[in-house]
């Protein structure tokens, strides 16, 4: 939240273009390479488990009142 404050948005957390380039990311379960749309989903799926916007990345009003942030 202190992210969302300060302007950091849900774009900043795309991982830099080297990552994908050679010798790639990798799962680390498979070892097999990951593509950024992977890597995109991924980031996506984290949001939505902590009950945050995955197009915005800012918690939803559920998450909000729930730590008792709703001031």
């Amino acid at each position: 939240i202190i992210n969302i404050k300060e302007g950091i948005c849900v774009g900043d957390e795309t991982p830099p273009k080297k990552w994908f380039e050679d010798p790639p990311f990798k799962d680390y379960l498979t070892e097999e390479p990951l593509t950024a749309e992977q890597v995109g989903e991924m980031i996506g799926d984290y949001y939505d488990e902590w009950g945050w916007d995955k197009k915005t990345g800012v918690p939803g009003d559920a998450v909000v009142e729930r730590l008792g942030l709703g001031d």
